[in-house]
């Protein structure tokens, strides 16, 4: 019995002591994010984290191309984050539940659609359109490379899309509506 109390006490002291030495919140966050990447949902869970932070700072635009371009190139920046994280994935997706997969495919492609459409609000598709392009072959090929590695994933992300679709029309990504099996 005095052993286990011993051991015990080890165990709680320890804990103790290594909870409070002083950790840099940005390296905490690093090594949550990095943990969470081996996983797709992690991927797109931080990709959707990125997505929204660019989607709420975008309040205080200008109506300029120059205002927006470094809003779609942080958008491109995201997708080829992402692209690369699920490049290194292929044959490893243990454990992923299929339903939140959709959920975060389908949260991705909305706020990437959300936040294309606003900037065309700001400066019209013309001015951009071949940054939209740009935006829309890499969104194409994050999509391609997860369903590949999901087979039936696909059946479960449209429905989720909603009025998405339109807005996709309406910024003319008819190669990412091919990509989620679209046709207009």
């Amino acid at each position: 019995m005095r052993v286990l109390g011993i051991s015990l006490f080890a165990t709680i002291a320890c804990a103790l002591f290594s909870g409070a030495t002083p950790t840099n919140l940005k390296t905490r966050d690093a090594v949550h994010v990095s943990a969470r990447a081996g996983t797709l949902s992690g991927i797109l869970t931080t990709a959707t984290d990125k997505l929204t932070a660019v989607k709420i700072g975008m309040g205080a635009t200008d109506s300029t191309v120059d205002a927006v371009v470094p809003i779609i190139e942080d958008v491109e920046s995201i997708l080829n984050d992402a692209i690369g994280a699920v490049e290194v994935l292929a044959g490893s997706l243990v454990g992923e539940v299929i339903a939140d997969v959709a959920q975060l495919v389908a949260g991705v492609v909305t706020l990437v659609a959300q936040i294309l459409f606003a900037v065309t609000k700001l400066v019209g598709k013309g001015a951009i359109a071949s940054l939209l392009t740009d935006v829309g072959s890499l969104l194409c090929t994050l999509l391609g490379l997860i369903f590949k590695l999901i087979p039936g994933l696909l059946a479960l992300v449209i429905p989720l899309l909603g009025s998405v679709i339109q807005i996709l029309i309406n910024l003319n990504l008819l190669q990412v509506l091919s990509v989620l099996g679209i046709t207009v």
